[in-house]
Parts: C-alpha cells; sequence; structure tokens
C-alpha cells in the first residue's frame, strides 16, 4: 500500500468502528502469517488496530480468532517447502497465544478444536470439499468457540439454533471437540 492507501483504509475502518456500539470486534491474521511471522507482522498489525479501535469504539472486547491450518507451501527459515496442516496448525496455535498474551487479547482457538473434533471421528470433516472452508458442521463448531470465548461456558442448545442440526447432532459435536 502507498501512503495515501493506508490512510484511506485507516479512515474507512475508523468510520466503521464508529458507527455502531460494538460489543466484541474479532481480529483474524492470515494462517502462514500468524504462523509463520507472529512477533513481527502480525503483533504489530494487532497492536495498532487495537489502539484503534480503543479510541473509535473502547466499549468493544477484541477477540482474536484463529482458524485452522491447512497445507500450503510457504518460506520457513528462509527455505520455501511444504508446510502440512498439522504443522501449520501447531504454529498459528503458538503466534496467537504469543500475540494475545502481549496484547492481553483472549484467542478463540476454533482450529485446535477442529482437529482434536476430526481426530476423534476420522472421516467426518468440518471443511467443504476444497478443505480450506468450512462446512455447516464447521461453522457451527465456530459459533460454539465464540460461545464459549464471550460466555465463559460450554454451548448450550441455543447454539444449535444456528446451523440445522439437531439438539442432539450439536450436543454430539460439542462433546466430542470440547475439552473436558
Amino acid at each position: 500500500f502507498e501512503q495515501a492507501g493506508i490512510e484511506a483504509y485507516r479512515n474507512n475502518l475508523t468510520k466503521k468502528l464508529e458507527s455502531a456500539d460494538w460489543d466484541y470486534i474479532v481480529l483474524q491474521e492470515q494462517a502462514t502469517t500468524s504462523a509463520l511471522l507472529p512477533t513481527t507482522e502480525m503483533y504489530s498489525s494487532v497492536r495498532a488496530l487495537r489502539e484503534l479501535i480503543a479510541t473509535s469504539c473502547p466499549q468493544a472486547q477484541i477477540l482474536l480468532y484463529m482458524t485452522h491450518g491447512f497445507d500450503v507451501k510457504a518460506s520457513v527459515d528462509g527455505t520455501y517447502r511444504l508446510v502440512k496442516a498439522s504443522e501449520l496448525q501447531l504454529r498459528m496455535q503458538s503466534g496467537y497465544e504469543r500475540v494475545g498474551e502481549r496484547l492481553g487479547l483472549p484467542v478463540v482457538s476454533f482450529g485446535q478444536l477442529e482437529y482434536r473434533y476430526e481426530a476423534l471421528h476420522p472421516g467426518e470433516s468440518l471443511r467443504t470439499p476444497n478443505n480450506i472452508h468450512l462446512s455447516e458442521a464447521g461453522f457451527l463448531l465456530a459459533a460454539a468457540a465464540f460461545y464459549q470465548a464471550i460466555f465463559g461456558e460450554a454451548p448450550t442448545q441455543a447454539v444449535s439454533k444456528l446451523a440445522s442440526v439437531t439438539e442432539d447432532e450439536h450436543q454430539i459435536r460439542v462433546r466430542a471437540a470440547w475439552p473436558t
């Protein structure tokens, strides 16, 4: 971005932040940035956004949203290689935790819940066939992760109403994914 582009983006974002009384603002970094550059690019971006949010809508609570890992070719320690989903997920978790801890922001660790769920249910994916985007069941689990982050307790039947699944299906998914 040129400086004029950055200023225009900042001005538009400020107007959006000031346009409503937001309770929560969710920040999500690109998977590779959060996994491979958390203490440089991610930290400085989140810090700058936190300052802008504090000025524009101080009542809002910021949540960092960590998605799921996927296979990607990326530069790791100067070597361009295939980073498998499991490695990317571990690197993302570490990056989000470090940034969240340094800035005092909670992390919604959806990616970890997804991997736990899929480990307990081999062959049942929470993603669409492209293996990047979430399926309806995946969105339900993500909603449950936000519910837990906001209310501090395991999700209830209210979350199941966000997707077309029965209460029994919802409870099975939540119990399978949620650490006890």
